[in-house]
């Protein structure tokens, strides 16, 4: 048995229905827009999203975060690898004095080696002119000695 009291609730209820199924077309997204619905509620502002569009959202975010991470770990490793650049200059500039320092001792032993040379030339010549005043002594006491013994046996 149908009350009228019933009848009348269906009937409210069924305007209620009618009435959401209608506004909710309005409230709700489009499937042909990309950009969020913004209605005001009680002097809010407030942005809707379809389904697509907050899975869209969950999946950015996602991303960002990864970005995120990405690059944090990017920035600890140009932070290595400028203490490692900075390491290897350090070495470059160690290996340069050391550069420097080889040139700088081949150049002396150059010249101690020149010096060596050109007193090696010189006690070379004293030597052999040594050697012409031993032959000269030797002989000219030769001679003498020659000379001197048959004086004495002369005589």
């Amino acid at each position: 048995m149908l009350n009228l009291k019933n009848i009348g609730n269906m009937k409210l209820s069924s305007v209620c229905f009618l009435v959401v199924f209608t506004t909710s077309a309005a409230f709700s997204q489009q499937k042909t827009t990309i950009y969020p619905k913004v209605i005001v509620y009680d002097k809010d502002t407030v942005i809707l999203f379809s389904i697509e569009q907050g899975k869209k959202l969950a999946e950015l975010n996602e991303d960002r975060k990864e970005c995120f991470e990405n690059n944090d770990i990017l920035k600890l490793e140009i932070k290595q690898k400028d203490i490692i650049i900075t390491e290897e200059k350090s070495k470059v500039v160690n290996y340069d004095k050391i550069v420097v320092n080889y040139n700088e001792i081949l150049k002396a032993k150059k010249d101690i080696q020149e010096l060596c040379n050109s007193e090696k030339q010189i006690l070379t010549d004293e030597i052999s002119k040594r050697n012409k005043h031993k032959w000269f002594a030797i002989i000219g006491g030769s001679i003498t000695t020659g000379f001197m013994t048959y004086l004495w046996i002369i005589k």
